[in-house]
């Protein structure tokens, strides 16, 4: 796989769910998930597995320790091309395994084929104002939705994106976003 190859993210709808409690919450949470999740779009195997009643489950912690975004990567087959999926199940909090429960009553309940919003969606409903109109070339090392912000939310051009790396490219995004307007 190139580098310019990306995973599709996907969240449950309760996860999706999880992510809109969030946002009414503390803002700051999402744009956290947003920009871990951007290392699922490159890895579907980032994080950690998880065991016992999970396995075959990850996790990424997101800020100092407090959040967990627990997904399952899934290898879609279509003829010659196989996508492998990420798709996440919960974002929770990590004190007390709540999170874990959770996934545990989602898996219990919704079985193996549950319905799915894409990243991109979930960006689009969840920060209306960042627009839903994504670059359709690759630049390496970046999401798509994040170039896409960078380019036509921030102004910036194709080439000055495509000298930032991940870490400086979602810095100058969350700093845009937290701006006062």
């Amino acid at each position: 796989m190139s580098n310019s190859e990306r995973h599709p993210v996907v969240f449950i709808n309760p996860a999706f769910d999880d992510l809109k409690n969030f946002i009414r919450k503390d803002p700051q949470i999402v744009r956290a998930v947003f920009k871990k999740l951007a290392l699922l779009e490159r890895s579907a195997y980032a994080g950690e597995g998880l065991a016992g009643e999970l396995r075959g489950y990850r996790k990424l912690v997101v800020g100092r320790n407090h959040w967990r975004i627990v997904w399952r990567p899934i290898v879609a087959s279509s003829g010659q091309q196989i996508i492998e999926i990420s798709e996440i199940w919960a974002v929770g909090a990590r004190s007390k395994s709540e999170v874990y429960a959770e996934v545990i009553a989602r898996k219990n309940s919704l079985g193996d084929s549950p319905n799915h919003i894409s990243m991109s969606e979930a960006i689009s409903q969840l920060m209306p104002e960042l627009n839903d109109a994504f670059v359709t070339q690759q630049v390496d090392e970046l999401p798509n939705w994040l170039v896409s912000q960078l380019t036509e939310q921030l102004g910036l051009n194709l080439d000055q994106v495509q000298e930032m790396d991940l870490d400086m490219a979602m810095n100058v995004w969350i700093a845009w976003t937290n701006r006062e307007k």
